[in-house]
């Protein structure tokens, strides 16, 4: 249901509402409590994560992109092809794999991680195999395939 964290998370609930019943001290209550944060002292934080995210997006979305591009075996870069971001990679074989640059979770435009041959998402954190298929969310959609230039 909640992606990997009820377990846990109702196992803390757990813990610190017995701890609570029974009058003890739990030294995880503070870091499940609710109120921990205040947005006056969040604030901060949430600009400039923002910003960030919002960046990224501009940069992905307006940056100028070539139309075409020689890539070598094991390269990958996102290239426009007709009018759309397309991230192009090709394998250890000489062919070229195509599919849409454009996140699926919030519409950011994926990069190319050499170190680990896979699209990496700027803005939240979201990682695809070079097919495009969903390795790490938050994107829960694969990155659908697109022309091969």
């Amino acid at each position: 249901g909640l992606r990997k964290w009820g377990l846990s998370n109702g196992t803390a609930a757990a813990l610190i509402l017995t701890d609570a019943l029974s009058g003890r001290e739990n030294p995880w209550a503070s870091v499940f409590n609710s109120n921990r944060i205040t947005p006056a002292a969040s604030a901060g934080r949430f600009m400039k994560e923002n910003v960030k995210t919002a960046a990224a997006i501009l940069a992905g979305k307006l940056s100028g992109r070539p139309s075409q591009t020689d890539l070598s075996p094991g390269e990958g870069t996102v290239i426009k092809v007709n009018g759309e971001n397309t991230a192009v990679y090709k394998d250890a074989d000489g062919q070229v794999h195509a599919v849409s640059a454009t996140c699926t979770h919030m519409g950011c435009t994926v990069g190319f991680n050499a170190a680990d041959a896979t699209w990496d998402c700027p803005c939240h954190g979201s990682r695809f195999t070079t097919d495009g298929t969903v390795i790490q969310g938050p994107a829960a959609k694969n990155l659908p395939p697109a022309p091969v230039p």
